[in-house]
């Protein structure tokens, strides 16, 4: 680890996004899940919960997202979400979608500054998917789907790629077309928790990712009337960038991967400070002991994370010969940190593709 020599201070005073765990519970257990092992039975109580919007609201924050476990299974999260109703705190949430009732639907109906729910949904049909969340959770999953979307809630899917549903890509275009969503976000998977404990069943080889990139690429194009996000697309973005431009010719070459630690914190359900909501078993401090504000800018952990943006990977020996070290921002931070143990460890992801493996060219044509 490069320990920074001096203490860097965040851009912003106060986190612009946070991300809270409001419960480690969930009815699945997903073979992909990055906080299956972090759960405790010592989660915020119903006040606390009201308390830390409050104090959210209080602080100016303007972006909450709100995650678990599986939001809905706290049979308080009714109560907490109408007193967030009376904060303007302007908010998103994930969820799996298998418990949402018609009394949900009426209070989320009712939601002035709620800005969207993304669903979680691995594969078009039940065999892809069930396959990664469990037996019968696609059929309960669009259920509750359906019924956000009836009511008239931006909706957003999100898609964990794993070797199970690696092949079902365009079956997951055609799915969220059927269902009038806009928008596909296809993510890697952190590897901790049962992500890690799973590694050899659902983990891709570098080579399969390379044949995800290649068929992405091609379906982007297919079907330019959805939107595509989240990692794998940037990932592919970036990839293609390289290819069309050439070596060295990039913009990037330092550690940046996202806003972790800059302008984003996480919150897990028992008040531990996180860096974000995948860097979840990295501690920084609780809110019972130390307000947000204070962790935020005294952490030294933090501080090592904000000092790595600053750091050229031209740095690294294993980096400077890599053709693809102008177009790199080193990764997932957390995915790195899982696999070497250092905040700057390298992203095996982002190594495997570019470094090791015959080079992608057939993605651009």
């Amino acid at each position: 680890m490069l320990v920074p020599v001096k203490k860097i201070k965040p851009k912003n005073s106060f986190p612009t996004k946070v991300e809270w765990a409001i419960t480690g519970r969930c009815n699945l257990r997903c073979a992909h899940c990055n906080a299956a092992d972090t759960w405790n039975a010592n989660e915020f109580t119903t006040r606390e919960c009201k308390d830390f919007l409050s104090h959210l609201n209080r602080e100016g924050l303007f972006n909450l997202f709100i995650f678990g476990g599986e939001p809905f299974i706290r049979p308080d999260f009714i109560e907490i979400l109408e007193h967030l109703n009376s904060i303007p705190l302007a908010w998103t949430m994930s969820t799996n979608a298998t418990l949402i009732d018609d009394e949900h639907i009426r209070v989320l109906k009712q939601m002035r500054f709620l800005k969207g729910i993304q669903v979680s949904v691995d594969g078009s049909c039940p065999e892809v998917h069930d396959r990664q969340r469990g037996e019968g959770t696609f059929d309960t999953m669009l259920r509750g789907l359906r019924k956000l979307i009836s009511a008239g809630i931006k909706v957003n899917v999100r898609m964990s790629l794993t070797r199970l549903n690696m092949h079902d890509i365009e079956g997951m275009i055609k799915f969220v077309k059927k269902e009038g969503i806009g928008n596909l976000g296809i993510g890697d998977v952190v590897k901790s928790g049962a992500a890690c404990e799973n590694d050899m069943k659902i983990g891709l080889a570098p080579q399969e990712y390379r044949r995800v990139f290649v068929e992405l690429d091609v379906l982007r194009k297919k079907y330019p009337e959805v939107g595509f996000s989240a990692s794998i697309v940037q990932i592919l973005d970036m990839i293609k960038d390289f290819y069309s431009r050439g070596p060295g010719q990039g913009r990037r070459g330092t550690f940046g991967a996202c806003g972790a630690g800059q302008s984003t914190i996480g919150v897990r359900s028992d008040g531990e400070v996180v860096p974000c909501s995948g860097w979840w078993s990295l501690p920084l401090g609780n809110i019972r002991k130390t307000s947000l504000r204070e962790i935020w800018n005294k952490s030294e952990k933090l501080n090592e994370i904000r000092a790595l943006k600053d750091i050229p990977l031209a740095n690294y020996e294993e980096c400077r010969t890599c053709d693809y070290i102008s177009y790199c921002n080193g990764g997932c931070r957390a995915s790195a940190y899982y696999s070497t143990g250092e905040m700057d460890g390298r992203h095996w992801l982002n190594c495997e593709i570019y470094n090791r493996n015959p080079r992608i060219e057939e993605i651009v044509c």
